[in-house]
């Protein structure tokens, strides 16, 4: 999409369509190269806030008002420093996250997998056998949803899928 990012020159490499998630993927992709100018980038239901303080530079996505992934990293080396994932604060009735919110997500996850933040695959899934959707790659997971995870933070690590932190409750985890 013309006039949504400064490499205009990329070709879209995700495997979303949808014109907003390759604006956010485009976004995320310029910011992990250094190539994101500090400010805040906006379209439709999108939002996407590229900040700068003498230590770390940070992007925060939002979908709607809801933010639905942040990224910091260390200046000047810009290691990665901090992942944090939202499913968001709206639920279908069965209490799954949204469809555009998982498409968003799924889309901003394939992103951080190919420069090596976050292992490649790791993406937002349903497991049909439980009616259940969970954030990882293969048996490395943790389920989201409204009685589940909303937030998952994320150490960053190119081969491993470890979480930090999240909002399960106690009586949720394995």
């Amino acid at each position: 999409m013309p006039g949504l990012s400064t490499t205009e020159d990329t070709a879209p490499t995700r495997r979303s369509n949808r014109p907003l998630t390759q604006f956010a993927c485009r976004l995320t992709e310029d910011f992990l190269l250094g190539k994101l100018e500090p400010k805040k980038y906006i379209i439709h239901n999108t939002t996407v806030d590229c900040t700068e303080t003498k230590s770390s530079t940070t992007l925060a996505v939002k979908l709607f008002s809801t933010q639905i992934l942040t990224v910091s990293l260390a200046l000047p080396t810009e290691e990665p420093l901090h992942v944090s994932i939202n499913v968001g604060d709206k639920f279908t009735n069965a209490g799954h996250p949204t469809k555009t919110s998982i498409e968003r997500l799924n889309g901003l996850l394939d992103s951080l997998g190919i420069h090596g933040i976050i292992p490649e695959g790791v993406r937002i899934f349903k497991d049909f056998t439980h009616d259940m959707f969970y954030l990882g790659k293969g048996d490395d997971k943790i389920a989201v949803g409204e009685k589940y995870a909303h937030n998952v933070s994320l150490k960053p690590d190119s081969f491993n899928f470890i979480v930090e932190a999240s909002d399960l409750p106690a009586e949720k985890l394995k």
